[in-house]
């Protein structure tokens, strides 16, 4: 492969700490060779070298996004949607519905429209209780009294299945599942840790199974169309081991993947594995040099932690508790969080805490300010991952503790207005997301997709942390504490890398890096940042290769 030339558009090289451009980049084989003048770049070029003339567009460095469950993604991409908001992905268009009659009815057609196959489910994702009302075993029984249904909740920490469903299964210890907090068996309601269990203690998997291949390489498509040429697989794994490795090595490490895949070791699964932490961190080195390759690496110095339950369930744990009385849930109760985190921060391992609540800040804050104390740390660089809530006070003390943040701006954009209505009040739900504090601290902080908790879109999720506007009001909330746009396209590209501490491989135009890059319709420092969301993704390329165009 010889060298190819980019040069007639905004060329941005997110390398500074400000916005900058350059006349012309120079790829060679996978790497950025060359960054500078059009004359000097011109100079370095054989006749039978490529050029590519980007007629007026914007050249960026490949977008990266650092939290997305490849998993998760797959097996939800291999479900029939009925979801509150639009989706536009590579093989479907989804019209959002928001009343419980249009969820409903759109339920009962889909169960209609199912031919009857030799796997019976029907199974769909994206209802939302304060969207699409209640639901129950007795209201899907009603719905498909013999056929067995699941309806997997929009958080994907919660399913309902129908009688026909739990019939149909074998579970391993029925009376454990029955007697687990976080299961309501008459109800059909399998949440958090419950919904864990009925999956990994029952034959659901299997049912599930036959689905994933095809799940994975819609996947990879939507992730490929957002411009991404670098992921994190943030908790893995997280459904099935040997599946996940199965399709690593099948899709993921594949030459057709046009991205590169860091996996962040879960600590739950590998405790649950072996039984202890120590042993834990021993077969994650073990299994790492048998997965890592030059496209796929599986860290030995990360690990993830689950602290509070999910945002989009309403879960989270919050101070104040909630208007309507419900509480709060936690996966890992925090005494379990901070015995994790210990083990894994006197390892020296950079670990990422899933919290969402602004008690679970609290309790994480805390947990690193007494290990900060017992084992001082130069860079521990524990990393707060979706950070729907935390207080001003908070973001200073994230600063304090040295502290990063991964965060997920799009709850802000789709929950915003329906939790000002229930739950939270317009006073916390208006508030929601306020990224702004982090960047007036000096917090760094990259955004991520948690795909598909949002679309594998990092402009989309740029335009969110940028305008602060809500989904169906269209209000701006408190746009002090929006990003600056420098900061939010910074987010998807170097302060993304440096989370993952790849800052040496990707996230910038610079000489030396991977010549990941993403070429747009439109500069996004120059245009409404209103209309960042909208601008195309001509192409992107991936070590000196074209994706799409």
């Amino acid at each position: 492969m010889g060298k190819t030339a980019y040069y007639g558009g905004d060329i941005a090289t997110m390398g500074g700490d400000r916005e900058e451009y350059v006349e012309c980049v120079v790829t060679e084989e996978k790497q950025i060779v060359f960054v500078g003048t059009l004359k000097e770049g011109s100079e370095k070029l054989s006749k039978t070298d490529k050029h590519v003339d980007l007629k007026g567009k914007c050249l960026m460095p490949g977008f990266i996004d650092p939290h997305i469950h490849p998993s998760m993604a797959a097996l939800i991409l291999s479900m029939d949607f009925i979801t509150p908001f639009d989706w536009n992905l590579p093989d479907r268009t989804i019209k959002g519905v928001r009343t419980k009659d249009e969820y409903l009815e759109n339920l009962k057609i889909l169960i209609s429209s199912k031919k009857k196959e030799e796997n019976n489910w029907v199974i769909t994702w994206g209802y939302h209780h304060y969207f699409h009302g209640q639901i129950s075993k007795e209201i899907l029984d009603k719905l498909s009294p013999e056929r067995p249904l699941l309806v997997w909740h929009r958080s994907f920490h919660e399913v309902f299945l129908n009688s026909a469903a739990l019939n149909d299964l074998e579970c391993e210890d029925e009376q454990a599942l029955k007697s687990h907090p976080q299961v309501d068996w008459n109800n059909g309601h399998f949440f958090e840790k419950g919904m864990e269990a009925i999956i990994s203690g029952s034959t659901l998997f299997l049912i599930l199974l036959p689905y994933l291949e095809g799940g994975y390489k819609s996947a990879v498509r939507a992730i490929e169309a957002g411009g991404i040429t670098t992921i994190a697989d943030m908790e893995f794994p997280m459904i099935d081991e040997s599946l996940e490795f199965e399709m690593c090595n099948k899709i993921l490490k594949s030459t057709q993947t046009k991205f590169s895949t860091y996996c962040v070791p879960s600590s739950r699964f590998y405790l649950k594995n072996t039984g202890s932490h120590t042993a834990a961190i021993e077969q994650i080195s073990e299994k790492s040099e048998k997965l890592s390759n030059d496209q796929l690496h599986m860290y030995t110095d990360h690990a993830k932690v689950i602290g509070d339950g999910a945002f989009f369930s309403q879960l989270m744990q919050m101070k104040d508790g909630y208007t309507d009385g419900h509480s709060g849930e936690w996966f890992t109760d925090p005494e379990n969080m901070e015995e994790t985190m210990r083990e894994y921060w006197k390892h020296n391992f950079q670990i990422h805490v899933h919290t969402n609540g602004d008690l679970a800040m609290e309790v994480v804050l805390d947990i690193v300010q007494k290990l900060s104390q017992e084992m001082p740390r130069k860079l521990h660089r524990t990393t707060i991952e979706h950070a729907g809530f935390f207080t001003k006070d908070q973001a200073s003390r994230l600063k304090e503790l040295e502290c990063l943040v991964s965060a997920n701006p799009y709850y802000h954009y789709v929950l915003a207005d329906k939790y000002s209505e229930v739950g939270l009040g317009p006073a916390r739900a208006e508030t929601m997301c306020p990224l702004g504090l982090l960047e007036q601290a000096g917090v760094p902080l990259a955004l991520h997709s948690d795909f598909t908790m949002a679309p594998a879109q990092p402009l989309l999720l740029a335009w969110a942390a940028i305008n602060r506007v809500t989904a169906v009001l269209k209000k701006c909330n408190h746009p002090e504490l929006a990003l600056s746009v420098f900061t939010a396209l910074r987010g998807i590209t170097l302060s993304a890398a440096e989370i993952l501490g790849i800052s040496d491989k990707v996230g910038s135009i610079e000489v030396g890096k991977e010549a990941n890059l993403v070429i747009l319709q439109e500069n996004p420092f120059k245009i409404d940042p209103m209309n960042i969301k909208d601008i195309k993704v001509i192409r992107s390329v991936f070590r000196g290769s074209s994706t799409i165009d």
